[in-house]
């Protein structure tokens, strides 16, 4: 006997982003909250737009081809999402990378994976100096960068 699976819904995870945004466009598709109280949410159009832009940007501004390989290192916030959903719609490959790696874990999930970009919370970013020269990551910050986790 030969065991058998439905045929899936979505192509891949941009498709499913892309047509959930569609049917749940207005409600909250993210929401995070704070020890401290703080809290926000993005809705399914704003998180369809929003990586929309970010696909755009690593394919037309960095100029990365399908298949890049785009390292994430962010706790849980609504950024998180947003370049995760902007790397699938790029055609890229998304790496995560644990925001509580030491360095040499850092440098090790950077190199072994060939990730060309590392996107990174700024609180973090104090780590990257003895590492990046050790792998694929280009060196640039936009310079239109604003943190978005809120």
């Amino acid at each position: 006997m030969t065991a058998s699976m439905p045929a899936l819904r979505f192509n891949h995870l941009a498709d499913l982003a892309r047509k959930s945004s569609a049917r749940f466009a207005n409600q909250p598709a993210f929401t995070t909250c704070m020890p401290n109280g703080m809290h926000g949410s993005l809705s399914y159009a704003e998180v369809d737009r929003l990586s929309d832009a970010f696909a755009a940007y690593l394919r037309e501004t960095l100029g990365l081809a399908a298949g890049a390989h785009i390292a994430l290192q962010t706790p849980n916030c609504l950024a998180y999402p947003v370049v995760a959903f902007g790397v699938f719609k790029a055609s890229c490959v998304l790496v995560n990378v644990n925001p509580l790696y030491t360095l040499s874990e850092m440098e090790h999930q950077l190199r072994d994976s060939g990730a060309e970009v590392l996107v990174i919370v700024d609180m973090f970013a104090n780590k990257l100096e003895g590492i990046l020269a050790n792998t694929k990551v280009r060196s640039r910050r936009s310079p239109k960068a604003k943190p978005r986790c809120r």
